[in-house]
């Protein structure tokens, strides 16, 4: 949905459908909508033929008439007026009040007669107004207070996805910017609504959900280690993930979607499982004797069978839905697509960037812990001399 805001609604027209009323915004993407790849664009709101009566404030005020006085006749004759209402065995019925006039063109209106009230006289209404006819609005729709007209975008989702159209429609020098350029210091701008608004708090949110997910994930394991280092290296296994999710989605052609994001979030709680073994292992080895790099060799080789199991299992399970199978399968594939991509990448180098993680962050435990040893020594020899 292409919404243009701004203060003047003729302003608005002029941006979409252009001085002609058969260029701007709407016919540029019609002319090129396969380029955008749009399937269809709907119309903005249009508008029905109406006339605007402005009252002779001078001519009336010399006859004796305010602006109430002519405008209650001619709604009196126009529409009618409701005086007040009756009950009849219980329902209610409405009394309206019409001066029976024979309204068939705006001529017949302006030789309408409006009575000064308090005198009684009798003119016409073309003796205190004037009009001009225009087009009105269908409905006023507003945004955050200032006026809003739409056009509705319909994708061609065989060959272009919503995030592709949005970023041809809002890239610099595209029809966006180039239709609303002129008017952009008068106070109008082009947003993008509907689907595209929609898709962008729904990512929104799954970023904060995915934010969440390494939090709580990362607390679970700092209580289960008793540690808040090696949690912290496994957590590294989670950007590695993410490089396998995205490679699988540029592999199978897929856009990074609401399900995308949600096979994203599940990614965070399920390639820590072969950090969390390597780990775990060579933590139990160490503790029994053995010198880390030994221990961390060990760990591999004893634990890769596991980690290729558990890894193997999930990604078969998931492949007939990655691969599209069966019906609606298309909903959950990408879903399916980030988790296979993502798990096999992270598995793959899990066995390798982990330990070297591990070997890093233990050298840099081990520094601070020497130099904060040295330090409370020096303290305590400087302490001593000072006693």
């Amino acid at each position: 949905m292409i919404k243009v805001r701004g203060p003047d609604l003729d302003v608005l027209r002029e941006v979409l459908e252009g001085p002609d009323g058969d260029s701007g915004l709407q016919a540029e993407l019609r002319k090129r909508k396969a380029e955008f790849g749009i399937a269809t664009i709907g119309k903005s709101a249009g508008g029905i033929p109406e006339w605007i009566l402005r009252v002779k404030r001078n001519e009336a005020a010399d006859r004796g008439l305010t602006l109430s006085d002519i405008a209650e006749q001619v709604e009196v004759a126009v529409a009618g007026s409701k005086a007040t209402d009756i009950v009849v065995r219980g329902s209610t019925y409405d009394i309206v009040l019409s001066s029976g006039a024979d309204l068939s063109g705006i001529n017949d209106l302006l030789d309408l007669d409006i009575v000064t009230p308090a005198t009684g006289q009798v003119w016409k209404l073309s003796d205190v107004v004037s009009f001009e006819s225009q087009i009105g609005p269908l409905a006023i729709m507003r945004e955050e207070r200032e006026r809003v007209l739409t056009v509705p975008i319909f994708v061609d989702k065989q060959n272009s996805s919503l995030g592709e159209v949005v970023a041809v429609l809002g890239a610099p020098g595209g029809p966006v910017e180039t239709a609303i350029g002129p008017y952009e210091k008068d106070g109008y701008r082009i947003t993008l609504g509907g689907a595209s608004e929609a898709m962008n708090e729904s990512l929104m949110y799954m970023v904060y959900a995915f934010a969440v997910a390494v939090v709580l994930v990362y607390m679970v394991m700092a209580s289960q280690f008793e540690s808040l280092i090696h949690p912290f290296t496994i957590m590294f296994s989670v950007p590695l993930s993410l490089i396998g999710a995205v490679g699988g989605l540029i592999i199978s052609g897929d856009s990074l979607s609401l399900t995308a994001m949600i096979g994203i979030i599940m990614l965070a709680g399920i390639v820590v499982n072969n950090a969390i073994i390597l780990i775990d292992y060579t933590n139990i080895l160490r503790a029994r004797g053995k010198v880390r790099n030994e221990a961390i060799i060990e760990a591999g080789l004893t634990r890769m069978r596991p980690i290729l199991m558990t890894t193997l299992t999930t990604v078969l399970g998931m492949a007939p839905l990655a691969l599209g199978l069966g019906t609606g399968a298309e909903l959950y594939k990408p879903l399916a697509v980030v988790i296979v991509g993502g798990l096999s990448f992270s598995t793959v180098l899990t066995l390798i960037f982990i330990p070297t993680v591990y070997c890093f962050v233990d050298d840099v435990s081990d520094f601070f812990g020497f130099l904060s040893f040295r330090i409370s020594m020096l303290m305590t020899r400087l302490s001593g001399k000072a006693g």
